[in-house]
Protein backbone atom coordinates (compact mmCIF):
# COMPACT_ATOMS: atom_id res chain seq x y z
CA UNK A 1 0.00 0.00 0.00
CA UNK A 2 1.09 3.38 -0.73
CA UNK A 3 0.88 6.33 1.64
CA UNK A 4 1.83 9.75 0.85
CA UNK A 5 1.45 12.33 3.86
CA UNK A 6 0.17 15.78 3.38
CA UNK A 7 2.52 18.28 3.06
CA UNK A 8 1.75 19.65 6.58
CA UNK A 9 2.91 16.41 7.94
CA UNK A 10 6.36 16.48 6.50
CA UNK A 11 7.54 18.56 9.67
CA UNK A 12 6.97 16.78 12.85
CA UNK A 13 5.69 19.34 15.37
CA UNK A 14 7.64 18.64 18.47
CA UNK A 15 6.43 18.10 21.96
CA UNK A 16 6.27 20.58 24.47
CA UNK A 17 8.19 18.53 26.52
CA UNK A 18 11.31 18.75 23.90
CA UNK A 19 10.98 22.42 24.38
CA UNK A 20 11.32 22.55 28.01
CA UNK A 21 14.28 20.30 27.95
CA UNK A 22 15.55 22.67 25.48
CA UNK A 23 14.90 25.80 27.85
CA UNK A 24 16.93 23.56 30.71
CA UNK A 25 19.83 23.09 28.02
CA UNK A 26 19.77 26.84 27.62
CA UNK A 27 19.98 27.01 31.30
CA UNK A 28 22.66 24.88 31.41
CA UNK A 29 20.86 21.92 33.55
CA UNK A 30 20.91 19.64 30.93
CA UNK A 31 23.14 19.54 28.19
CA UNK A 32 22.18 17.91 24.76
CA UNK A 33 25.45 16.64 22.72
CA UNK A 34 23.81 16.69 19.43
CA UNK A 35 22.00 20.84 20.08
CA UNK A 36 25.18 22.40 18.45
CA UNK A 37 26.69 21.41 15.12
CA UNK A 38 30.03 22.91 15.88
CA UNK A 39 32.36 21.70 18.11
CA UNK A 40 33.30 24.49 19.71
CA UNK A 41 30.09 25.72 20.39
CA UNK A 42 29.14 22.04 21.89
CA UNK A 43 32.48 22.00 24.22
CA UNK A 44 31.51 25.55 25.22
CA UNK A 45 28.61 24.87 26.58
CA UNK A 46 29.51 21.48 28.42
CA UNK A 47 31.68 24.25 30.61
CA UNK A 48 28.67 26.15 31.06
CA UNK A 49 26.76 23.08 32.05
CA UNK A 50 28.97 22.28 34.81
CA UNK A 51 29.50 25.95 36.02
CA UNK A 52 25.30 25.69 36.23
CA UNK A 53 25.28 22.40 37.95
CA UNK A 54 27.66 22.52 40.31
CA UNK A 55 26.38 26.32 41.52
CA UNK A 56 23.18 24.63 41.82
CA UNK A 57 24.87 21.73 43.76
CA UNK A 58 26.43 24.08 46.22
CA UNK A 59 23.57 25.24 46.57
CA UNK A 60 21.61 22.07 47.98
CA UNK A 61 24.71 21.17 49.92
CA UNK A 62 24.75 24.60 51.63
CA UNK A 63 21.32 24.43 52.27
CA UNK A 64 21.39 21.05 54.29
CA UNK A 65 24.43 21.11 56.15
CA UNK A 66 22.71 24.48 57.17
CA UNK A 67 19.57 22.10 58.47
CA UNK A 68 22.10 19.96 60.85
CA UNK A 69 24.67 22.33 61.90
CA UNK A 70 22.31 25.45 62.55
CA UNK A 71 18.56 24.10 62.50
CA UNK A 72 19.41 21.58 64.64
CA UNK A 73 19.44 23.78 67.61
CA UNK A 74 15.79 24.30 67.50
CA UNK A 75 13.56 21.30 67.14
CA UNK A 76 10.55 23.03 64.96
CA UNK A 77 13.16 25.49 62.98
CA UNK A 78 15.25 21.82 62.19
CA UNK A 79 11.49 20.47 61.11
CA UNK A 80 11.16 23.53 58.87
CA UNK A 81 13.99 23.59 57.36
CA UNK A 82 14.35 19.81 56.70
CA UNK A 83 10.91 20.07 54.87
CA UNK A 84 12.98 22.57 52.18
CA UNK A 85 16.33 21.04 52.13
CA UNK A 86 14.18 17.92 51.32
CA UNK A 87 12.13 19.44 48.19
CA UNK A 88 15.38 21.28 46.78
CA UNK A 89 17.00 17.80 46.65
CA UNK A 90 14.08 15.58 45.83
CA UNK A 91 13.78 17.86 42.53
CA UNK A 92 18.05 17.45 42.68
CA UNK A 93 17.58 13.85 42.12
CA UNK A 94 14.56 14.22 39.30
CA UNK A 95 17.02 16.54 37.40
CA UNK A 96 20.10 14.57 38.14
CA UNK A 97 17.92 11.13 36.74
CA UNK A 98 16.45 13.07 33.42
CA UNK A 99 19.83 14.60 32.18
CA UNK A 100 21.14 10.95 32.58
CA UNK A 101 18.39 9.30 30.85
CA UNK A 102 17.95 11.67 27.95
CA UNK A 103 18.34 8.84 25.21
CA UNK A 104 15.17 7.40 26.63
CA UNK A 105 13.06 10.45 27.52
CA UNK A 106 13.32 11.41 23.32
CA UNK A 107 12.23 7.74 22.63
CA UNK A 108 9.46 7.98 24.61
CA UNK A 109 8.67 11.87 23.46
CA UNK A 110 9.53 10.38 19.68
CA UNK A 111 6.81 7.58 20.01
CA UNK A 112 3.99 10.66 20.92
CA UNK A 113 5.28 13.49 17.94
CA UNK A 114 4.60 9.96 15.69
CA UNK A 115 0.94 9.73 16.73
CA UNK A 116 0.85 13.50 17.17
CA UNK A 117 2.03 13.21 13.16
CA UNK A 118 -1.35 12.34 11.91
CA UNK A 119 -3.73 12.92 14.65
CA UNK A 120 -2.44 16.10 15.30
CA UNK A 121 -5.48 17.97 14.77
CA UNK A 122 -7.79 16.21 16.71
CA UNK A 123 -10.04 18.54 19.27
CA UNK A 124 -8.48 15.92 22.08
CA UNK A 125 -5.06 16.21 21.04
CA UNK A 126 -5.39 20.21 20.55
CA UNK A 127 -7.01 20.95 23.47
CA UNK A 128 -4.71 18.75 25.84
CA UNK A 129 -1.41 20.92 24.52
CA UNK A 130 -3.47 24.12 24.73
CA UNK A 131 -3.75 23.10 28.61
CA UNK A 132 -0.56 21.97 29.03
CA UNK A 133 1.13 25.15 27.32
CA UNK A 134 -1.13 27.24 29.69
CA UNK A 135 -0.40 25.24 32.65
CA UNK A 136 3.84 25.36 31.93
CA UNK A 137 3.86 28.88 31.56
CA UNK A 138 1.52 29.93 34.55
CA UNK A 139 3.92 27.51 36.63
CA UNK A 140 7.20 29.17 35.42
CA UNK A 141 6.12 32.35 35.87
CA UNK A 142 4.02 31.92 39.44
CA UNK A 143 6.44 29.66 40.86
CA UNK A 144 9.93 31.79 40.19
CA UNK A 145 7.77 35.31 41.29
CA UNK A 146 6.94 33.57 44.35
CA UNK A 147 10.02 32.05 45.06
CA UNK A 148 11.88 35.41 44.62
CA UNK A 149 9.21 37.33 46.06
CA UNK A 150 9.04 35.48 49.22
CA UNK A 151 12.96 36.26 49.47
CA UNK A 152 12.44 39.70 48.49
CA UNK A 153 9.90 40.38 51.29
CA UNK A 154 11.76 38.23 53.32
CA UNK A 155 14.97 40.24 53.70
CA UNK A 156 12.95 43.76 53.93
CA UNK A 157 9.98 43.35 55.93
CA UNK A 158 11.31 44.45 59.44
CA UNK A 159 11.47 41.62 62.40
CA UNK A 160 10.11 42.11 66.10
CA UNK A 161 13.28 41.43 68.74
CA UNK A 162 12.28 38.05 69.54
CA UNK A 163 12.26 36.53 65.88
CA UNK A 164 15.86 38.54 65.88
CA UNK A 165 16.75 36.79 69.09
CA UNK A 166 16.00 33.51 68.16
CA UNK A 167 17.55 33.96 64.59
CA UNK A 168 20.67 34.92 66.17
CA UNK A 169 20.37 31.98 68.86
CA UNK A 170 20.11 29.58 66.26
CA UNK A 171 22.41 30.53 63.44
CA UNK A 172 24.92 32.60 65.03
CA UNK A 173 24.63 35.91 62.93
CA UNK A 174 25.94 39.14 63.58
CA UNK A 175 23.14 41.05 61.95
CA UNK A 176 19.90 38.90 62.45
CA UNK A 177 18.17 41.59 60.28
CA UNK A 178 20.04 39.76 57.41
CA UNK A 179 18.77 36.45 57.02
CA UNK A 180 18.15 34.22 54.02
CA UNK A 181 14.62 32.72 53.47
CA UNK A 182 16.56 29.41 53.31
CA UNK A 183 19.55 29.87 55.17
CA UNK A 184 22.92 28.53 53.75
CA UNK A 185 26.16 27.19 55.38
CA UNK A 186 29.77 28.37 55.01
CA UNK A 187 32.11 27.04 57.29
CA UNK A 188 33.60 30.34 58.50
CA UNK A 189 31.66 32.82 57.12
CA UNK A 190 29.31 35.48 58.11
CA UNK A 191 25.91 35.37 55.59
CA UNK A 192 24.69 38.26 57.57
CA UNK A 193 27.84 40.66 56.70
CA UNK A 194 26.13 43.21 54.57
CA UNK A 195 28.38 42.75 51.45
CA UNK A 196 27.83 38.82 52.04
CA UNK A 197 24.34 39.06 52.64
CA UNK A 198 23.98 41.39 48.75
CA UNK A 199 26.38 39.02 47.27
CA UNK A 200 24.20 35.67 47.79
CA UNK A 201 20.98 37.54 46.88
CA UNK A 202 22.06 38.43 43.42
CA UNK A 203 23.94 34.52 43.76
CA UNK A 204 20.11 33.66 44.45
CA UNK A 205 18.74 35.05 41.95
CA UNK A 206 20.02 32.98 39.85
CA UNK A 207 19.78 29.86 41.75
CA UNK A 208 16.11 30.43 41.98
CA UNK A 209 15.65 29.92 38.04
CA UNK A 210 17.51 26.98 37.99
CA UNK A 211 15.16 25.71 40.92
CA UNK A 212 12.27 27.00 39.52
CA UNK A 213 12.72 24.82 36.22
CA UNK A 214 14.16 22.03 38.17
CA UNK A 215 11.12 21.88 40.51
CA UNK A 216 8.70 22.39 37.60
CA UNK A 217 10.19 18.62 35.87
CA UNK A 218 8.80 16.93 38.92
CA UNK A 219 5.63 18.69 38.33
CA UNK A 220 5.27 18.43 34.76
CA UNK A 221 6.90 15.53 33.30
CA UNK A 222 4.69 12.39 34.66
CA UNK A 223 1.79 14.26 34.28
CA UNK A 224 2.12 15.52 30.89
CA UNK A 225 3.16 12.12 29.52
CA UNK A 226 -0.14 10.33 31.19
CA UNK A 227 -2.61 13.41 29.55
CA UNK A 228 -1.01 13.07 26.37
CA UNK A 229 -1.31 8.85 26.98
CA UNK A 230 -5.22 9.63 28.33
CA UNK A 231 -5.95 11.96 24.73
CA UNK A 232 -4.70 8.80 21.75
CA UNK A 233 -6.76 6.58 24.23
CA UNK A 234 -9.56 9.10 23.51
CA UNK A 235 -8.67 8.72 20.12
CA UNK A 236 -8.68 4.91 19.83
CA UNK A 237 -12.32 4.78 21.84
CA UNK A 238 -14.42 6.84 19.19
CA UNK A 239 -12.21 4.26 16.44
CA UNK A 240 -13.96 1.70 18.86
CA UNK A 241 -17.31 2.72 18.91
CA UNK A 242 -17.65 2.44 15.25
CA UNK A 243 -16.85 -1.60 15.74
CA UNK A 244 -19.56 -3.02 13.34
CA UNK A 245 -21.02 0.56 11.71
CA UNK A 246 -21.04 1.70 8.32
CA UNK A 247 -18.60 3.94 8.09
CA UNK A 248 -19.15 7.55 6.61
CA UNK A 249 -17.84 10.79 6.28
CA UNK A 250 -19.55 14.27 7.45
CA UNK A 251 -20.34 14.63 3.13
CA UNK A 252 -22.05 10.92 3.31
CA UNK A 253 -19.87 9.39 1.24
CA UNK A 254 -18.72 5.54 2.63
CA UNK A 255 -14.77 5.46 3.41
CA UNK A 256 -12.50 2.43 4.36
CA UNK A 257 -9.93 2.68 6.76
CA UNK A 258 -6.84 1.21 5.83
CA UNK A 259 -4.44 2.58 8.72
CA UNK A 260 -5.56 3.19 12.22
CA UNK A 261 -2.39 4.36 13.43
CA UNK A 262 -1.71 6.29 10.37
CA UNK A 263 -5.39 7.93 9.99
CA UNK A 264 -6.05 6.51 6.45
CA UNK A 265 -8.62 5.77 4.88
CA UNK A 266 -10.16 5.60 1.49
CA UNK A 267 -13.45 6.54 0.25
CA UNK A 268 -15.17 3.85 -1.78
CA UNK A 269 -16.42 6.25 -4.77
CA UNK A 270 -13.90 7.34 -6.09
CA UNK A 271 -10.57 5.27 -5.12
CA UNK A 272 -8.26 7.68 -4.58
CA UNK A 273 -4.74 7.79 -2.64
CA UNK A 274 -5.50 7.51 1.20
CA UNK A 275 -6.24 10.82 2.53
CA UNK A 276 -4.79 11.71 5.90
CA UNK A 277 -7.87 12.98 7.88
CA UNK A 278 -6.75 13.97 11.81
CA UNK A 279 -9.58 13.69 13.58
CA UNK A 280 -12.10 10.52 12.80
CA UNK A 281 -15.14 12.70 11.71
CA UNK A 282 -13.84 16.44 10.49
CA UNK A 283 -16.26 19.23 9.83
CA UNK A 284 -18.24 19.28 6.91
CA UNK A 285 -16.03 22.09 5.36
CA UNK A 286 -13.03 20.31 5.71
CA UNK A 287 -14.08 17.12 4.09
CA UNK A 288 -15.38 19.03 1.20
CA UNK A 289 -12.39 20.73 0.92
CA UNK A 290 -10.30 17.58 1.06
CA UNK A 291 -12.55 15.67 -1.29
CA UNK A 292 -11.89 18.63 -3.94
CA UNK A 293 -8.22 18.43 -3.59
CA UNK A 294 -8.79 14.42 -4.03
CA UNK A 295 -7.51 14.39 -7.76
CA UNK A 296 -4.29 16.12 -6.72
CA UNK A 297 -3.38 12.34 -4.82
CA UNK A 298 -2.11 9.98 -6.54
CA UNK A 299 -4.00 7.34 -8.22
CA UNK A 300 -4.55 4.73 -6.83
CA UNK A 301 -2.76 0.91 -6.56
CA UNK A 302 -4.24 -2.26 -7.48
CA UNK A 303 -4.14 -3.77 -4.45
CA UNK A 304 -5.76 -1.21 -3.03
CA UNK A 305 -8.58 -1.04 -5.54
CA UNK A 306 -8.84 -5.07 -4.90
CA UNK A 307 -9.30 -4.73 -0.73
CA UNK A 308 -11.61 -2.43 -1.77
CA UNK A 309 -13.45 -3.94 -3.50
CA UNK A 310 -13.49 -6.91 -0.79
CA UNK A 311 -14.18 -5.17 1.85
CA UNK A 312 -17.56 -4.22 -0.41
CA UNK A 313 -18.21 -7.96 -1.33
CA UNK A 314 -17.65 -9.37 2.41
CA UNK A 315 -18.46 -6.22 5.15
CA UNK A 316 -17.47 -8.90 7.65
CA UNK A 317 -13.52 -8.65 6.29
CA UNK A 318 -13.65 -5.02 6.52
CA UNK A 319 -14.81 -5.45 10.18
CA UNK A 320 -12.45 -8.09 11.15
CA UNK A 321 -9.36 -5.67 9.34
CA UNK A 322 -11.23 -2.99 11.76
CA UNK A 323 -10.63 -4.56 14.78
CA UNK A 324 -7.12 -5.96 13.91
CA UNK A 325 -6.19 -2.17 12.96
CA UNK A 326 -7.51 -1.17 16.37
CA UNK A 327 -5.57 -4.13 18.17
CA UNK A 328 -2.13 -2.61 16.17
CA UNK A 329 -3.11 1.14 17.67
CA UNK A 330 -3.87 0.31 21.30
CA UNK A 331 -0.53 -1.44 21.05
CA UNK A 332 1.85 1.80 20.38
CA UNK A 333 -0.08 3.23 22.82
CA UNK A 334 0.65 0.65 25.14
CA UNK A 335 4.18 1.02 24.18
CA UNK A 336 4.94 4.80 25.21
CA UNK A 337 2.59 3.37 28.48
CA UNK A 338 5.46 0.89 29.16
CA UNK A 339 8.51 2.46 28.19
CA UNK A 340 6.62 5.82 30.96
CA UNK A 341 6.44 3.25 33.74
CA UNK A 342 9.89 2.31 33.05
CA UNK A 343 11.04 5.33 32.69
CA UNK A 344 9.47 6.43 35.95
CA UNK A 345 10.00 3.51 38.07
CA UNK A 346 12.17 4.55 40.30
CA UNK A 347 11.84 8.56 40.81
CA UNK A 348 8.59 7.75 41.37
CA UNK A 349 8.89 5.43 44.64
CA UNK A 350 11.25 8.38 46.08
CA UNK A 351 9.40 10.71 45.11
CA UNK A 352 6.20 9.13 46.65
CA UNK A 353 8.16 8.50 49.73
CA UNK A 354 9.78 12.45 49.65
CA UNK A 355 6.14 13.58 49.79
CA UNK A 356 5.15 11.11 52.42
CA UNK A 357 7.95 12.63 54.79
CA UNK A 358 7.43 16.18 53.98
CA UNK A 359 3.90 15.80 55.01
CA UNK A 360 4.62 14.34 58.18
CA UNK A 361 7.53 17.06 58.72
CA UNK A 362 4.76 19.75 58.02
CA UNK A 363 2.42 18.48 60.56
CA UNK A 364 4.91 18.26 63.10
CA UNK A 365 5.96 22.14 62.51
CA UNK A 366 2.51 23.26 62.41
CA UNK A 367 1.86 21.80 65.71
CA UNK A 368 4.05 20.81 67.87
CA UNK A 369 3.83 22.50 71.01
CA UNK A 370 7.50 23.15 71.70
CA UNK A 371 8.17 25.29 68.61
CA UNK A 372 7.94 28.88 69.04
CA UNK A 373 8.40 29.53 64.83
CA UNK A 374 7.27 33.14 64.00
CA UNK A 375 3.87 33.44 62.51
CA UNK A 376 5.42 34.29 59.06
CA UNK A 377 7.60 30.86 58.44
CA UNK A 378 4.37 28.93 59.76
CA UNK A 379 2.01 31.00 56.96
CA UNK A 380 5.13 30.08 54.55
CA UNK A 381 5.45 26.16 55.76
CA UNK A 382 1.75 26.13 55.29
CA UNK A 383 1.85 27.20 52.29
CA UNK A 384 4.27 24.74 51.16
CA UNK A 385 2.85 22.25 52.62
CA UNK A 386 -0.88 22.90 50.89
CA UNK A 387 0.75 23.03 47.00
CA UNK A 388 3.00 19.68 47.95
CA UNK A 389 -0.05 18.09 49.13
CA UNK A 390 -1.82 19.18 45.71
CA UNK A 391 1.56 17.75 43.91
CA UNK A 392 0.90 14.85 45.68
CA UNK A 393 -2.75 14.24 44.47
CA UNK A 394 -1.48 15.35 40.47
CA UNK A 395 0.66 12.51 40.72
CA UNK A 396 -2.36 9.95 41.79
CA UNK A 397 -4.88 11.58 39.46
CA UNK A 398 -2.06 11.04 36.67
CA UNK A 399 -1.74 7.17 37.62
CA UNK A 400 -5.26 7.05 38.06
CA UNK A 401 -5.73 8.52 34.44
CA UNK A 402 -3.37 5.93 32.57
CA UNK A 403 -4.95 3.51 35.16
CA UNK A 404 -8.44 3.67 34.04
CA UNK A 405 -7.55 3.18 30.21
CA UNK A 406 -8.47 -0.16 29.63
CA UNK A 407 -11.66 0.01 30.98
CA UNK A 408 -12.52 3.30 28.77
CA UNK A 409 -11.70 0.95 25.92
CA UNK A 410 -13.30 -2.24 27.18
CA UNK A 411 -16.99 0.21 27.99
CA UNK A 412 -16.48 1.85 24.17
CA UNK A 413 -16.52 -1.87 22.68
CA UNK A 414 -18.98 -3.32 24.63
CA UNK A 415 -21.02 -0.42 23.61
CA UNK A 416 -20.12 -0.46 19.96
CA UNK A 417 -22.05 -2.58 16.83
CA UNK A 418 -19.70 -5.73 17.70
CA UNK A 419 -23.27 -8.25 17.95
CA UNK A 420 -23.96 -6.80 14.38
CA UNK A 421 -20.88 -8.47 12.73
CA UNK A 422 -19.98 -12.46 11.92
CA UNK A 423 -18.69 -14.80 14.63
CA UNK A 424 -15.04 -14.17 13.24
CA UNK A 425 -15.33 -10.61 14.07
CA UNK A 426 -16.83 -11.33 17.09
CA UNK A 427 -14.32 -13.54 18.78
CA UNK A 428 -11.26 -10.98 18.26
CA UNK A 429 -13.82 -8.03 19.77
CA UNK A 430 -13.90 -10.84 23.08
CA UNK A 431 -10.46 -11.21 22.70
CA UNK A 432 -9.82 -7.81 22.87
CA UNK A 433 -12.15 -7.35 25.68
CA UNK A 434 -10.59 -10.12 27.96
CA UNK A 435 -7.24 -8.16 27.15
CA UNK A 436 -8.86 -4.99 28.40
CA UNK A 437 -10.13 -6.62 31.56
CA UNK A 438 -7.85 -5.24 34.47
CA UNK A 439 -6.34 -1.71 34.82
CA UNK A 440 -2.71 -0.82 33.88
CA UNK A 441 -2.01 0.99 36.80
CA UNK A 442 1.41 1.98 38.03
CA UNK A 443 3.15 -0.29 40.67
CA UNK A 444 5.20 2.26 43.03
CA UNK A 445 5.88 -0.92 45.43
CA UNK A 446 5.01 -4.45 45.46
CA UNK A 447 1.38 -3.59 47.65
CA UNK A 448 1.35 -0.14 46.59
CA UNK A 449 -0.06 1.01 43.27
CA UNK A 450 -0.76 4.85 41.58
CA UNK A 451 -4.29 5.00 42.31
CA UNK A 452 -6.61 6.89 44.89
CA UNK A 453 -7.25 3.82 47.59
CA UNK A 454 -3.30 4.32 47.57
CA UNK A 455 -3.68 7.92 48.17
CA UNK A 456 -6.42 7.62 50.20
CA UNK A 457 -4.85 5.45 52.55
CA UNK A 458 -1.91 7.89 52.53
CA UNK A 459 -4.09 10.71 53.81
CA UNK A 460 -5.83 8.74 56.82
CA UNK A 461 -2.12 8.14 58.06
CA UNK A 462 -1.19 11.40 57.86
CA UNK A 463 -4.59 12.63 59.41
CA UNK A 464 -4.11 10.16 62.31
CA UNK A 465 -1.07 11.71 62.85
CA UNK A 466 -2.20 14.85 62.86
CA UNK A 467 -4.73 13.78 65.52
CA UNK A 468 -2.37 12.37 67.64
CA UNK A 469 -0.12 15.60 67.46
CA UNK A 470 -3.34 17.54 68.51
CA UNK A 471 -3.90 15.02 71.17
CA UNK A 472 -0.67 15.06 72.27
CA UNK A 473 -0.32 18.87 72.49
CA UNK A 474 -4.17 19.38 74.62
CA UNK A 475 -2.80 16.85 77.27
CA UNK A 476 0.78 18.72 77.42
CA UNK A 477 -1.61 22.65 77.94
Amino acid sequence: MISVLPKDHQVLSPHILRRYINWLHFAGLVSIPTYYSEPWKTRCHSYYHICATWSLYVFAVSNTASVFVNGINDFGEFCMRLWESECVLLALIELVYVANNLTKFYKILALIEDLSQDHGQHPVVVRTQKIQNLFLNFSLISLYSLITGSKLLQALLPKDAKTLARTKRIYNLQNPQNTLILPLYFPGLDTSEIHTFISIHIWELFVDVWITLTVLITVTFFTFLAHDIKAYVDILVEFTSRIGEEHRNDVGQVVYYTNLLRNRYLVADNFQTPKSQNQPTTSGAETQDTDKNSAENQPITDPMIIMIKDFERDKDSYDYFYVKQIVLFQEKILEITDKTYTFYTTTLKIRVLGVITLLFLAVVVILYPTSDIPLLNRLQINGEALSMTLVFILFFYSGELIGECNLTLRTAVYCSGWYNCANRTRRAVWLFMLRNLSKNYFSIFALGRLEYDVMLRIFRGGYAFLNFVINQTKLKN
